[in-house]
């Protein structure tokens, strides 16, 4: 977890007010001045250069993966200065370990561990800080796979994505085995709670 004493200017992008109101309150012992952004066009969006702390809400913001993939490179190449914090609902070890392969330098938390943290640091004093180990890249999704789950998520045919990658099929089908094992599921029904968990609600 970043040290949020040291962080002055805080951006929160989200489309959940009440988590934005939260993260203000909480953060006011420690005289940060919390902001929030609109996220309807991240390329779009604007923060000012004295922001050291970007917090980015995944669920509340409804971000498939590679969604949230292609958020945090806009955000660390517009504001290269800033730290990125990615708060979610529930994060499954293989998409925390998928986005720390992609951007080493961001933190991944569940918004449990991180209004915790907050409770404890500023009402209690205490250096409670909750664990945020650096991801293994062997059960992170490649980039192939993150192509494929994209396809896979949305109900497309091994035909169709075949057409579209120029992979063959049996290798469409080890990519998807491969996310399915890397991520547990056993199933198709595992298989389909996990779209939804990612984002990809029209599975």
């Amino acid at each position: 977890m970043l040290v949020l004493l040291e962080l002055k200017m805080i951006n929160v992008l989200t489309n959940d007010l009440l988590f934005y109101n939260g993260i203000a309150q909480l953060l006011k012992p420690a005289g940060a001045k919390v902001h929030h952004s609109a996220t309807d066009n991240i390329e779009s969006t604007s923060l000012s250069h004295k922001t050291s702390l970007i917090i980015i809400d995944m669920h509340g913001l409804l971000y498939n993966l590679e969604e949230m993939l292609a958020t945090v490179k806009v955000l660390t190449e517009k504001y290269p200065y800033a730290k990125v914090m990615i708060v979610a609902n529930r994060i499954n070890k293989v998409t925390k370990n998928t986005l720390h392969k992609f951007n080493k330098t961001m933190s991944v938390v569940t918004a449990e561990s991180f209004f915790n943290y907050c409770i404890t640091r500023f009402s209690q004093k205490n250096k409670f800080s909750p664990k945020n180990p650096l991801g293994n890249e062997q059960t992170a999704l490649t980039k192939r796979e993150i192509q494929v789950l994209k396809y896979v998520a949305t109900g497309k045919s091994l035909k169709t994505i075949s057409r579209v990658t120029n992979l063959n099929e049996k290798t469409i089908s080890y990519y998807k085995c491969s996310i399915m094992r890397k991520y547990g599921c056993t199933n198709m029904v595992e298989f389909k709670m996990l779209m939804e968990e990612l984002g990809y609600h029209s599975f």
